[in-house]
């Protein structure tokens, strides 16, 4: 094995620095879309200022959930400058809690609850209003509710709930009877709604690393166009054990670089995902490339054809998976490769495949 790195590292000298490149390049690609999707989504929201003149935990809570709403981008602002900011076009609208908000609130008065400001050019203002008036009203149903629940404690001589129990008790009856949950059906597949979710960077992730793993196995098939070929013939390496002891040195490496990528999405992007799942997709990968390596002589063809396959995995992973859903044939979705591990799953189809059209050739090739 020493034998073979040394092999490695004199063939790959001039190239060492661009494959250790190559080895960063999903992680940082990654990254760098990410960012550019989020920033792309933040030009998208709309700016609304929120004054909060009132000290309580439960105004500060009720603007906290405004602002998770992705297509409201929440600046907070002093009271006294709600409207010129409006007026100077700063700001699409604004919204004021002023210091009576709360106790209009815990007693049940829904009048004039809010300060709104807005211009002729505040476009988005009538959805925004839903928006923020839905986050109120259902707040405003949860002190009606514990209202309610205290006069009838206080009719039958019970102690009186507080509102986290009523909010626990709530959220409790939501979830038993599945209310405020809607379903759409397509051709009889069941579809629920869900609010808008951050893209998946281990989706980007997974189409990135692809790629540069089969540009990273570009070394093989050009290898095999080198006079070094020839001289294995006068060592005790044949060519099928040569490629073997080269294909698990690419594996380490990839395997580091794809452990490095796990670890910073984990834990720098809160987005997680089993590591089984990614060591599986990673074997995937290599077996594909491998296979296409072997497969294909000419190193301009071998590009080609991975950029191809890369093509194909896009187009399928974002224009022919939901179509497929769709049209109930969802079955055709197990023609990308990614496709369990998009689904979180572990690769278990497409290696098993590999493996098999692998272990035919080694057949063919012996006989």
């Amino acid at each position: 094995m020493k034998n073979m790195i040394d092999i490695r590292l004199m063939l790959s000298k001039k190239r060492l620095i661009g494959l250790f490149v190559w080895l960063t390049v999903p992680t940082l690609l990654t990254m760098g879309i990410f960012y550019i999707f989020n920033d792309v989504t933040d030009d998208f929201s709309v700016p609304v200022g929120i004054a909060n003149d009132s000290d309580e935990e439960e105004v500060e809570s009720i603007i906290q959930e405004i602002g998770d709403n992705n297509l409201i981008n929440v600046r907070m602002i002093e009271a006294d400058e709600a409207g010129r900011l409006v007026e100077q076009h700063e700001l699409d609208s604004t919204f004021v809690f002023d210091e009576q908000f709360y106790d209009n609130l815990e007693n049940l008065r829904r009048t004039n609850m809010i300060e709104s400001h807005y211009s002729n050019r505040s476009l988005a203002y009538g959805a925004i209003k839903e928006s923020v008036g839905a986050v109120v009203q259902e707040r405003y149903g949860l002190y009606y509710a514990k209202n309610m629940i205290n006069q009838v404690e206080e009719e039958n001589d019970a102690e009186q709930s507080d509102l986290e129990t009523v909010d626990t008790l709530i959220n409790d009856l939501i979830d038993r009877f599945n209310l405020l949950e809607y379903e759409y059906s397509y051709y009889g597949d069941i579809t629920p709604v869900s609010d808008h979710e951050d893209m998946n960077i281990f989706l980007i992730w997974s189409i990135v690393t692809f790629f540069v793993t089969l540009f990273i196995f570009e070394l093989i098939v050009s290898e095999r166009r080198q006079k070094v070929m020839q001289r294995l013939a006068f060592t005790r390496y044949n060519m099928t054990k040569y490629f073997l002891y080269q294909v698990s040195i690419l594996t380490i490496l990839l395997v580091v670089s794809d452990l490095i990528a796990w670890f910073v999405f984990e834990f720098f992007y809160e987005q997680s995902i089993s590591i089984l799942t990614v060591l599986s997709v990673r074997l995937m990968m290599i077996l594909f490339a491998y296979v296409l390596a072997v497969l294909i002589k000419n190193v301009y063809t071998y590009l080609l054809v991975s950029l191809f396959v890369i093509i194909a995995i896009i187009i399928f992973t974002f224009v022919l998976n939901p179509l497929f859903v769709t049209m109930d044939l969802g079955y055709l979705n197990h023609l990308n490769p990614l496709y369990q591990f998009i689904n979180e799953e572990i690769t278990v189809y497409w290696s098993v495949g590999l493996l098999v059209i692998i272990a035919l050739f080694w057949r063919v090739r012996h006989a």
